[in-house]
């Protein structure tokens, strides 16, 4: 009683070979659903990069030093060629990643 239960997970289907994505769901004691969520794997690529830049900025953030390294440039790389792609574009692009505000 008065818990909320949350599961969450992540799936790739080998035989489809490209097919995957995750998701959660969030449940009283009783079974009743609050909230569920599943996101497409671009999306999720996106929420990922952005998590990174998040994590370099708080730790590198107006000249910070972390174990003795301040780095100059920060160089991001992902095997998604669809995010790179909607990254690099130089037109606007109302897409999943643009709605993230990842670029």
């Amino acid at each position: 009683m008065g818990e909320l239960k949350v599961n969450c997970d992540a799936a790739l289907f080998s035989r489809e070979k490209s097919t995957h994505g995750l998701g959660w769901i969030a449940r009283n004691h009783a079974g009743l659903c609050f909230a569920a969520v599943a996101i497409d794997p671009i999306v999720a690529e996106a929420m990922s990069m952005k998590e990174a830049l998040s994590w370099v900025k708080s730790n590198w953030e107006e000249g910070g030093v972390v174990e003795e390294f301040c780095p100059t440039a920060v160089v991001m790389e992902s095997n998604c060629l669809l995010l790179v792609n909607t990254i690099n574009s130089k037109s606007q692009v109302l897409s999943p990643p643009s709605l993230i505000g990842l670029y």
